[in-house]
């Protein structure tokens, strides 16, 4: 607690007055020899040899940084977001979806073994929504799977197609009737 100095002063100052002036001087001698210190250290520039263990402890935390960020591969829109704010996400599961609107891809998975040998990639097709009635969207075979599933005692196969065509209705999930050309 600093006190108030009289203006006019008779005598000599007080004990605790000189104690506390030289305790003052003290500690700012302290303090510019610290600064002394720092900028005869830094003023050719910095450590050398403190300068790669920085170095490495900025990339190092860089790194952590990077651990917790989601790039997605491709430009897009997310369509979903899964992970909540301070959740934890394991490894495998699906945190956020990113899609690309700009085409739209079809995956039928109902392609029995009687029609799917009969398809080709780039083969023509038109898709009909159920959502979307009286329009037809033409698109191309993409993929034919090389694999099967059983759906209802049948053997089936899953066929990719890439639409050519888009309409702003369009949404995920809807029901799709694809008719092979």
């Amino acid at each position: 607690m600093k006190q108030r100095k009289p203006k006019a002063l008779k005598g000599p100052a007080p004990q605790d007055w000189i104690i506390e002036a030289e305790n003052d001087l003290a500690l700012k001698k302290a303090e510019l020899e610290k600064a002394q210190l720092t900028y005869d250290r830094l003023k050719d520039g910095p450590d050398a040899e403190q300068l790669p263990l920085l170095e490495a402890r900025l990339n190092a935390a860089k790194a952590g940084v990077a651990a917790f960020a989601v790039v997605a591969p491709f430009d897009g829109v997310v369509a979903e977001l899964t992970a909540k704010m301070g959740s934890s996400i394991n490894a495998g599961e699906t945190a956020v979806t990113i899609s690309d609107f700009s085409s739209w891809i079809i995956k039928t998975r109902d392609v029995t073994e009687i029609d799917v040998v009969k398809l080709k990639e780039n083969q023509p097709v038109i898709v009909k929504f159920d959502a979307i009635p009286g329009k037809e969207f033409k698109g191309n075979v993409l993929s034919i799977g090389e694999n099967f599933s059983e759906n209802q005692g049948d053997v089936v196969y899953e066929v990719t197609i890439l639409l050519a065509d888009t309409d702003p209705a369009m949404r995920w999930g809807m029901t799709a009737v694809v008719t092979f050309r």
